[in-house]
């Protein structure tokens, strides 16, 4: 599997700028709705943190400095979690109250493990030099 995200490496850290350009727009237009259920309020803060969480790990893909193992290992169990619990949310949801547009939150939560499982394994940027 290391190997499938070495050779998408530049796939992989587009898809993170992607999410975490869409989990900033989504988590601070719900969390600036007023009335939040506590739920919707505890579930939007922790996207806003996983989207800073990627934002800084996207700084250490693209430095040649430090790596921070633990921080990615952290925003990769995140993202794994959150793409399992919308995958699980996503079945559960009744056949009455399913839209057409539903059936692209599966292929969401699959980019999201994806995504999760690139940052646990802490992929590092493939090395282009021959010789």
């Amino acid at each position: 599997m290391k190997t499938l995200f070495t050779h998408s490496y530049w796939f992989w850290i587009i898809s993170k700028i992607i999410l975490a350009i869409l989990l900033l727009i989504s988590t601070i237009s719900i969390l600036g709705m007023e009335r939040l259920k506590t739920d919707e309020l505890l579930i939007n803060t922790v996207g806003l943190i996983e989207a800073v969480l990627l934002i800084i790990t996207l700084f250490y893909d693209f430095s040649s400095g430090s790596k921070s193992e633990i921080l990615k290992i952290l925003t990769g169990s995140i993202l794994i979690v959150f793409g399992i619990g919308l995958f699980v949310i996503l079945l559960t949801v009744l056949k009455d109250e399913r839209s057409s547009i539903y059936f692209l939150g599966y292929p969401f939560a699959i980019w999201m493990i994806m995504i999760g499982i690139f940052e646990v394994l802490r992929i590092q940027k493939p090395n282009t030099k021959n010789g």
